[in-house]
């Protein structure tokens, strides 16, 4: 005759309360290990979050396009007004950038130099003082210059600088002799602001495009296009913006071409080696994160159950002689882990949660605009609780096939 499921349950209960002290130890090594890896997987997320929202974002977008041949587009505004008639565009923003150097007092600084346009729709960089992109004249050229420059050179947003562009020269045609020339772009600017950004901003120019552009020689030139599509998730996993992210992205990236003959568009993935290697660094973080938890709550559980288990042979036996099956008592022990496991799980979400928020406020990393905070999500906490539910019972497996293995003659007997 098989137990019923209440008298299970009941006989788990038991063992559980049998020793209240190995009770509050496992309970509190499974709350310890989801309470830690819910505001670990949090950050994770949060990190990839920072990433994609620096470097794609505010930065130069899902796509960048660029000439298949040549330089530069001749028509920059024109290309972009082509790229957003391409479903999921929100944003394209033509932009040329040439090296130059930023100096005052001597300090010559190399430099990055994007010309864009004062009324695009997105910038690839964070506004963090002063005023935004201005139309640039001759009697008063204005920049922005990136924090780490303004930083070295000891200037603020008010102060005039030099700026240097090299000029390149036009595309190689008919006459040979005019393709090898080039030149500089020098004036005096004042810094109109002073931008940050992770991925190059925070060392870089911005002037105005047309400015830039007509000290090329073609005044409608740009050498690139940042296409932005829709505002990325900050609660997406680290796997989906690993993965999914540029494989959206080379979607948006082939519709481009297409809309736009001529040109070569490249994923964010693609064009930026550092911010791949540095997510699919983060998801790996995360695997080894989730593994050493599974190690750290196995083991100690396993050996808790299973003293357990040497402590209560008799017990056991008495089980086995009064009737219940081996699978029964194999049953019964598994139902008490799983019983621990739940509880463990409960309070460590409730500690999780506190860990994650004191991490909102006290960042585990913050350098200039780059700030890695934890990411609070459904996933966040079901992920973790569930694997250290599953590994609380699987470490609850051989214990319990012990226990339903014990011979109840010969233990009662004392042998």
């Amino acid at each position: 005759m098989r137990a019923p499921a209440s008298l299970l349950l009941f006989l788990a209960r038991r063992s559980l309360l049998h020793s209240r002290l190995s009770l509050v130890l496992l309970v509190a090594a499974v709350a310890a290990a989801v309470g830690l890896q819910i505001p670990n997987t949090a950050n994770l997320v949060g990190y990839t979050a920072e990433l994609i929202d620096q470097a794609v974002t505010h930065g130069q977008g899902d796509v960048r396009v660029q000439p298949a041949t040549g330089r530069v587009l001749e028509d920059g505004e024109a290309a972009a007004r082509a790229i957003r008639g391409v479903a999921g565009v929100r944003a394209a923003v033509p932009a040329l950038v040439l090296p130059g150097v930023v100096s005052r007092g001597g300090n010559v600084l190399a430099a990055q130099v994007y010309g864009l346009d004062p009324g695009a729709e997105a910038f690839p960089f964070t506004l963090r003082d002063g005023g935004p992109l201005a139309r640039s004249t001759p009697s008063h050229r204005t920049l922005l210059l990136g924090s780490s420059l303004a930083t070295r050179l000891g200037v603020t947003t008010g102060d005039t600088i030099d700026l240097a562009v090299l000029l390149p020269p036009p595309d190689a045609g008919d006459d040979a002799e005019q393709s090898q020339q080039g030149g500089y772009l020098r004036e005096p600017c004042r810094i109109q602001g002073i931008v940050g950004g992770a991925f190059g901003a925070f060392e870089s120019v911005f002037v105005d495009r047309a400015w830039l552009a007509s000290s090329l020689g073609q005044p409608r030139a740009a050498s690139r296009v940042f296409v932005y599509a829709g505002e990325h998730r900050r609660d997406e996993g680290v796997v989906t913006q690993s993965r999914l992210g540029p494989r959206r992205a080379e979607g948006l990236a082939r519709a481009v071409e297409s809309a736009l003959p001529g040109s070569r568009a490249l994923t964010w993935a693609e064009d930026s080696h550092i911010l791949k290697s540095a997510i699919r660094a983060n998801e790996t973080l995360g695997t080894v994160s989730h593994t050493m938890v599974v190690i750290a709550v196995t083991i100690p559980i396993w050996s808790l159950l299973y003293i357990n288990v040497l402590q209560r042979r008799r017990d056991v036996a008495l089980l086995s002689a009064i009737g219940f099956s081996r699978g029964e008592v194999f049953l019964a022990f598994v139902l008490q882990a799983l019983a621990i496991g739940l509880l463990g799980v409960v309070a460590g979400c409730a500690l999780g949660w506190g860990v994650a928020r004191w991490f909102v406020s006290h960042p585990i990393f913050e350098s200039d605009s780059f700030v890695v905070r934890p990411v609070l999500s459904a996933s966040g906490f079901y992920e973790p609780a569930l694997v250290v539910l599953i590994a609380t019972v699987a470490a609850s497996l051989h214990p319990a096939f012990r226990a339903s293995r014990l011979e109840p003659a010969r233990v009662l007997r004392g042998a």
